[in-house]
């Protein structure tokens, strides 16, 4: 039974070992994904390695050759024709190096297919694929490694610069061109999704033009200003650089020209003062507008204003004109009843079923929102518009006529509008909220005007690890400051508690970065005692720790029921510290309330074990077969005969081993009283009396067993009348059964 009970303690030993050791690995797994990467680790690149050599599709980059210098900074620069490249690594270390370890550290920007490897001495390789390099900003490759096991991780980071030969091209195939007429090209490009097709028409040249991706392609759309020879200037931007005959980056593209010859329509063309026209059904008194004077046009005559030229088509608007004005324009009232675009075509002005003039404008419909949902880094998109202090959102509208709106935001100032991706029914915000925000809704406006919509502005309320409690024990309590989170190993004290008090660290909560806010932890305490018996359970819930004053959201915390003094265990246990027997257990369990903290929750356990070195007991024992020696008899009669079973009675201390629980040392020492040959009852026995003796014991150490074998070895004084067996000093040695009371 021993050997199993030792077997089965080891094996848990082991257990916990290789679980402690798991975490361990996985925390620092995690630390080095978290890294973030300074300009010294920079300079570890060309302190630690040779060069690192970029092989994608068929070409060759190395650092010492094709090395730039941009924004302060030297980086591989490397030319890309797919956003999802594969490219292969190999990495030189300096000559006289040798590395015990070196690990390519994972990135949002690209997936490691071949892990580093080492080739040869000194060369390493591994292979990884990017996500998109287009949409991929600040590219790095980061490296952690190590020249001795014993040494800790050292970290070495590379930047990288994409670059692409884009080209963009245009053959109109047409010089011609109308007057208000929208006409739509489509570019030839060898990389679409480097050109920024922002959908924003250009203003005040000769033709006004406007790019828009469509898919794979970029579609050129034009609108001439004036009749006669014009020419369109075309000036497109990348998103990553191209390189010029002296490997400097530019992000503009050769500018493109190209001429036309615009034409008058076969019927007149009258400008329009609004290129859009917002469709409101509630406007029933019409939309005030100007459109060019031209002799023909009546006063004081409705046009009905249809998107064809023949007879029978749809009803697009009605165009009522007022009076003339003297910029040499009409001033009309419009009814619009349905939607129109530029891009399909012209509209006509009719007067009784016959086109008279030709115009454009877009009809379209008010900008209303539909749906706002939030992005958090590592989340999916949610219609929760619940925010918090400085964190990063990217906030997306989908509606109608977005294109066309202005949003801003209350109280917000850190806002970035996505050019790229973005459309009429689309369009997407990067915001940082701030930390000092004092509002609890952020009304998001259109034009000024409030869309009902808001961000709802909440404090933080996520465990934080235990780090902002301690406890104090001992005779002295309020002397020792122990954080629980450091508290690794059972508390074994040897004096009396008085008290064991748990204290709160309210400026360990938050900081002037990263916000945990309110912390909701219970407290359960189990008292045991040496024979692992409960003696006393309680719980204590909903006690509220609230970040300190050095919080930048401190003003704006709940400060009710926040705990303000420590928590005394002799306030809530009946049975108070000082007064719980040896060996007793006080186990104390914190934790946070999971339900309070959206499931996430940490725990610390906390054992404080009453010590003791020795033990006082009585035991009564049956010592058979002693051997005893009379130093003061003659030489050949000091030896006694083998006694039968005595009766022994002995007061004696017993020893804990340092650092155990409850576990004894295997020897005893005492003194008592002896019968010898109590249980011999012949009449004529000889060997019969009495001793005070002082005895040591070695027994087994085993624990609560009433009835153990026992050797015994000291000596004492016989006291007795008998002529045969008289009194005087002697040493005993022998076996015996103990019992303990």
């Amino acid at each position: 039974m021993i050997s199993f009970g030792k077997y089965i303690y080891k094996s848990i030993l082991v257990t916990k070992a290789f679980l402690i050791g798991f975490l361990l690995l996985t925390s620092l797994n995690f630390a080095f994904s978290q890294k973030t990467f300074s300009k010294q680790d920079q300079l570890n690149f060309s302190r630690y390695f040779e060069d690192v050599e970029f092989l994608m599709d068929t070409n060759l980059f190395t650092f010492s050759k094709n090395k730039i210098r941009f924004r302060e900074t030297e980086q591989l620069a490397f030319k890309y024709t797919k956003d999802e490249s594969v490219a292969e690594i190999q990495l030189q270390t300096k000559a006289n190096l040798t590395l015990s370890t070196i690990n390519l550290l994972p990135s949002g920007d690209y997936q490691i297919i071949d892990s580093l490897i080492q080739t040869l001495p000194g060369y390493y390789r591994a292979k990884i694929r990017f996500n998109n390099i287009t949409r991929s900003d600040l590219l790095s490759l980061k490296f952690s490694f190590k020249e001795s096991p014993i040494e800790d991780n050292r970290f070495a980071e590379i930047r990288l610069f994409p670059y692409s030969q884009t080209s963009l091209n245009f053959y109109p195939g047409s010089d011609e061109l109308f007057i208000g007429e929208e006409k739509v090209f489509e570019l030839v490009c060898n990389n679409p999704n480097n050109i920024i097709a922002d959908g924003v028409w250009s203003k005040n040249q000769e033709i006004d033009y406007m790019l828009k991706r469509v898919g794979d392609k970029i579609k050129l759309h034009v609108i001439p200003n004036q009749t006669g020879a014009s020419t369109l200037e075309l000036r497109a931007k990348t998103i990553k650089p191209v390189l010029d005959a002296f490997n400097r980056p530019v992000f503009d593209l050769p500018k493109i020209t190209a001429s036309f010859n615009v034409k008058v329509s076969r019927l007149a063309f009258l400008n329009v003062d609004k290129r859009d026209i917002l469709f409101d059904n509630e406007a029933k008194e019409g939309i005030p507008i100007q459109i060019d004077y031209n002799r023909n046009l009546s006063m004081s005559r409705t046009y009905r204003i249809e998107s064809q030229e023949e007879p029978g088509g749809k009803l697009i608007a009605e165009l009522f004109t007022k009076s003339s004005l003297s910029n040499n324009k009409v001033l009309c009232i419009l009814r619009v009843y349905n939607f129109h675009r530029i891009s399909d075509g012209y509209l006509f002005l009719k007067e009784n079923d016959r086109a008279r003039f030709i115009t454009n404008f877009n009809i379209v419909p008010q900008t209303s929102i539909n749906k706002i949902t939030l992005l958090r880094e590592g989340q999916d998109y949610t219609e929760n518009l619940n925010v918090f202090p400085g964190e990063f959102i990217e906030l997306r509208i989908e509606g109608v006529s977005l294109e066309r709106a202005s949003f801003s935001f209350e109280d917000l100032t850190d806002v970035k509008r996505d050019t790229i991706n973005r459309n009429e029914n689309l369009v997407n915000f990067k915001i940082r909220i701030p930390n000092s925000i004092s509002k609890r809704k952020l009304a998001i406006f259109n034009f000024g005007k409030n869309t009902g919509f808001s961000l709802n502005v909440r404090e933080y309320q996520r465990a934080k690890p235990m780090d902002f409690l301690e406890i104090s024990y001992g005779d002295k309590p309020n002397e020792q400051h122990i954080p629980i989170n450091s508290i690794s190993a059972p508390i074994l004290y040897r004096k009396s508690i008085k008290d064991i008090i748990i204290n709160a660290l309210p400026e360990k909560i938050d900081s002037e970065s990263r916000f945990y806010g309110r912390q909701h932890i219970k407290i359960k305490i189990t008292v045991t005692n040496s024979r692992r018996e409960l003696l006393e359970m309680r719980t204590v819930d909903n006690i509220i720790v609230c970040p300190g004053h050095n919080s930048p959201r401190n003003a704006f915390y709940d400060k009710k029921n926040c705990l303000n003094s420590g928590i005394s265990i002799n306030n809530i246990l009946s049975r108070k510290t000082n007064d719980l027997p040896d060996w007793a257990k006080i186990e104390i369990e914190i934790s946070h309330d999971a339900d309070k903290h959206g499931g996430e929750a940490f725990s610390e356990r906390i054992e404080v074990i009453l010590e003791r070195r020795t033990n006082f007991d009585i035991d009564v024992s049956f010592p058979a077969g002693l051997v005893t020696i009379r130093p003061d008899r003659p030489v050949g009669e000091q030896l006694g005969a083998f006694g039968g079973v005595s009766l022994a009675a002995i007061a004696q201390f017993s020893f804990y081993k340092p650092g155990r629980i409850a576990q004894f040392q295997p020897y005893r020492v005492g003194v008592g009283t002896i019968a010898l040959n109590t249980f011999d009852f012949s009449s004529n026995n000889p060997n019969r009396g009495l001793a005070i003796v002082s005895l040591a014991s070695l027994s087994p150490t085993r624990r609560d067993v009433k009835l153990r074998f026992t050797l015994y070895a000291g000596g004492g004084y016989l006291l007795s009348n008998s002529v045969n067996n008289a009194s005087g000093w002697f040493l005993l040695l022998g076996p015996g059964i103990a019992v303990r009371l």
